[in-house]
């Protein structure tokens, strides 16, 4: 199951009622968190998203209402301990961001931060569940957009419906479930 938490709408500037652009998606134990708006911390607190269990940042492009909500989230998920490695994906030159950042503000951070920069459009992420893939999108600057695609999986399967029709329990049932044909 995906949910996905609009944690802020608003572009450019807040307003009263909407936060900064930021999307969280969370798939079973992945937490990815999509472009982080200022007051991102503040709606995934509301929304009971932990900044501890993220695994992944990933941001468009480099304009201050996509990414200035950051600093904050490095802060916090290192002030509550956070120790597993956090992914960020970005646009060249978040790299230089986020040195600047730890540069800049003494976080001495207790998790390590690792940091890849896409330039081309393909798979940035794959599992045997899913795959995050990265595209050019058009904007004034260079522009990132992301597709996170579950793979095909079997469905449920229906047991009684085996027994009625006498397959027998076993190797069987599991190709028919994998969507294998079978002779019997």
């Amino acid at each position: 199951m995906i949910e996905v938490y609009f944690l802020g709408t608003a572009g450019t500037v807040p307003t009263k009622n909407r936060n900064l652009i930021s999307v969280c998606i969370k798939r079973k134990s992945h937490i990815f968190l999509f472009d982080v708006g200022e007051n991102t911390q503040k709606q995934m607190l509301i929304s009971k998203i932990s900044v501890v269990k993220l695994h992944s940042i990933f941001i468009t492009h480099l304009h201050g209402d996509h990414l200035m909500g950051l600093p904050g989230i490095l802060m916090s998920a290192n002030l509550m301990n956070r120790e597993k490695e956090l992914l960020i994906y970005g646009p060249p030159g978040i790299r230089k961001f986020v040195n600047s950042i730890q540069d800049s503000i003494i976080l001495n951070l207790n998790y390590d931060v690792k940091v890849i920069e896409i330039e081309n459009e393909g798979i940035i992420l794959e599992t045997d569940e899913y795959t995050i893939y990265a595209g050019l999108a058009e904007h004034n600057c260079f522009c990132l957009f992301y597709v996170l695609q579950e793979k095909p999986r079997p469905g449920k399967f229906n047991r009684q419906k085996a027994i009625e029709l006498g397959i027998p329990m076993g190797p069987l049932w599991k190709k028919l479930q994998n969507g294998e044909d079978i002779i019997l």
